[in-house]
């Protein structure tokens, strides 16, 4: 038996009245009363099986992806301030609200704003001479984001064979979104790909020649089914 079924037994009399009336009632003809127990029967085993796929843990609605969102560690915005000082670090041994605001780009204020947020969150230390760095904590997410920077660089510069200024810009919109499950595996993914194994650089060719023959994609595209259409490969 399915674990975590829902028990349908309380309900059965209920559904089998409801059903019972519609089937029965003298003002609906035979394809209306068809039609409405057929309606009837699909909402129950409908509202039924998402029940079961919750409780399994199997079904993510939209509400909740956009609630994994919102709870991210950090946005698009701190993700470049903070590497920012790290870079700043790297290339000049310090940094600034200024020097952070030129890196960025944008105005002093602005990244005032952004920093001081980003200290009391204890993500960036500031000295009484207004030197910045990161904490043990915003050291720890710059390293998260670099390496995944890196492996989505890698995979669409290499693997997908886009050209390196759009392999950095996409890589840098998604970096500090993506899971570290979802990094780490596709880590494993390009390793195997770009590795000497026999079976790697035989997918690979293949992979490349479908590239060059098939003709680019144009979107959006309307019949979203038809991405995955294996038939016409």
């Amino acid at each position: 038996m399915v674990d975590n079924w829902p028990t349908l037994r309380p309900v059965h009399a209920g559904v089998l009245s409801h059903i019972s009336r519609i089937a029965s009632h003298p003002k609906n003809t035979l394809t209306e009363r068809v039609r409405l127990v057929y309606v009837s029967i699909s909402c129950f085993i409908s509202k039924t099986l998402v029940k079961w796929l919750n409780a399994r843990g199997g079904i993510m609605m939209a509400s909740d992806v956009w609630k994994e969102y919102e709870s991210n560690e950090i946005s698009h915005s701190v993700a470049h301030h903070l590497t920012a000082i790290h870079e700043l670090m790297g290339d000049l041994g310090y940094a600034r609200v200024s020097d952070v605001a030129r890196a960025l780009e944008i105005t002093r204020g602005s990244a005032s704003l952004t920093l001081k947020a980003l200290k009391a969150r204890g993500l960036v230390v500031e000295d009484h001479n207004k030197f910045l760095k990161l904490s043990e904590d915003g050291r720890r997410i710059v390293d998260s984001i670099l390496a995944k920077r890196a492996v989505v660089r890698k995979f669409l510069n290499e693997v997908l064979k886009l050209d390196e200024h759009q392999a950095e810009v996409d890589a840098c919109k998604v970096e500090h979104l993506l899971s570290a499950q979802t990094g780490g595996q596709l880590l494993h993914f390009v390793r195997f790909l770009l590795s000497d194994d026999p079976t790697a650089r035989q997918f690979l060719s293949e992979f490349w020649s479908r590239l060059d023959q098939d003709e680019e994609w144009q979107w959006p595209v309307q019949d979203v089914d038809q991405l995955f259409n294996l038939e016409s490969q």
